[in-house]
């Protein structure tokens, strides 16, 4: 039976999300978490196989909870569900440790085939973000300037656009 922890504060996300879940990876456990807060108590509690993680919660630095995580837990999977670019934090998020960056538009199968390679072992990203990367691996110029935002920096950035 997998585990799974949603990170989110949107409780439509969260019970959408719980559907997706146990619709695809039954039997399973899911458990909820609002904040980066209630998530540390979470994991504390449990092992997981997945955690699902929004990155623009109240009073959660989800860059920093990312790399709690990832220190803490490092056999925890943690795949990102964000309505951000994935352009502008994909790059950061999959630096800090999680293996998968999933933006709350994507179709269905495309949420579900990111959560069955992170449980898989695998990474996943967008064909968006595949572009992005190879493109900075060729030495084109980088056009995302955030990439160059310290981790302070980017959460001041990331404060102020919520």
């Amino acid at each position: 039976m997998k585990r799974f922890l949603i990170i989110d504060d949107h409780v439509v996300v969260r019970s959408g999300l719980k559907i997706i879940l146990t619709d695809h990876f039954t039997p399973c456990e899911i458990d909820e978490a609002i904040d980066g807060e209630s998530a540390i108590l979470q994991l504390k509690l449990k092992h997981y196989d997945l955690v699902v993680l929004d990155i623009k919660m109240p009073n959660t630095d989800a860059l920093q909870l990312m790399e709690y995580i990832k220190i803490t837990y490092p056999t925890v999977n943690v795949i990102i569900f964000s309505m951000n670019s994935e352009t502008i934090y994909a790059k950061r998020f999959l630096k800090a440790g999680a293996k998968g960056f999933v933006n709350k538009d994507a179709p269905l199968e495309e949420v579900v085939k990111g959560m069955q390679q992170v449980l898989a072992g695998k990474k996943y990203i967008s064909a968006a973000v595949i572009e992005l990367l190879a493109e900075f691996g060729t030495g084109q110029s980088e056009e995302n300037l955030f990439n160059h935002l310290s981790p302070r920096e980017c959460e001041i950035t990331m404060s102020c656009i919520r």
